[in-house]
């Protein structure tokens, strides 16, 4: 759990913002892969040190262990909570209108981009006195080693600054993004009540055609018990006769 796990767990968590964390599902895999006594120290390792602050706000940890019938558990669980979850990143662009890059998980994001361009420009700087250096030596192979090493960390750094560019989208895009979201499921709700008012329509023609039918048969029975009974009078009458 370093590196780009703990990274990406780092901002999970700012994203979500303590209040969501009672939604979350932790679910470990790979049981199986090693023994159970070593696969239960690093379940208990997560929990006590990674995991600590988000299980203290509610998230909770499960085993996907068990194929479908425990990742049915997890849903289940997920489902059964019926919790409506507003995401910190949520509040922070809508309700106090700053910027994606004034968020706490775009300054993290941002935070993380400048440490990173910052090691490529001293990078870069290194590479430049190691080509004057080979250049003054007339070091071809290690001046054509050095021109690769430094286009591809120009290339690192543009990617950075473009990924600081896009951090800097408004609450407005935010807000149309919103909108069309809304209006899409607003369209999927309506088609799924007109369904729904099909389907009752059809189930209530059913049942009048049942009813209809049942109605019927009581009829036809009737009438069959009449005729029965015509005919054990007719027979009566004529042995009486």
């Amino acid at each position: 759990m370093t590196g780009t796990g703990l990274k990406n767990l780092i901002m999970f968590q700012k994203l979500c913002g303590e209040d969501g964390l009672g939604s979350v599902v932790l679910a470990t895999t790979r049981w199986s892969a090693i023994p159970l006594k070593t696969a239960e120290d690093h379940e208990s390792q997560l929990k006590a040190e990674f995991w600590k602050a988000m299980i203290d706000n509610g998230s909770k940890v499960f085993r996907q262990d068990r194929g479908r019938e425990s990742a049915l558990e997890i849903i289940q669980y997920l489902t059964r909570k019926r919790r409506p979850v507003t995401l910190d990143i949520q509040r922070d662009m809508v309700d106090k209108g700053l910027g994606l890059n004034e968020t706490a998980a775009g300054k993290e994001i941002v935070s993380e981009a400048e440490k990173q361009n910052k090691a490529n420009e001293e990078k870069i700087t290194l590479i430049r006195e190691e080509l004057k250096e080979a250049l003054r030596r007339k070091d071809e192979a290690g001046k054509e080693e050095l021109e690769e090493l430094k286009a591809e960390t120009e290339k690192e750094m543009r990617k950075y600054r473009d990924e600081l560019q896009k951090m800097k989208v408004g609450r407005e895009e935010l807000r149309r993004q919103m909108e069309e979201k809304y209006l899409k499921e607003k369209e999927e709700l309506l088609l799924q009540m007109r369904a729904n008012e099909n389907l009752l329509k059809e189930e209530e023609h059913q049942r009048q055609t049942m009813q209809e039918k049942h109605k019927q048969e009581l009829e036809l029975q009737k009438a069959r018990l009449q005729n029965r009974y015509y005919q054990l009078l007719l027979s009566n009458k004529c042995w009486i006769m």
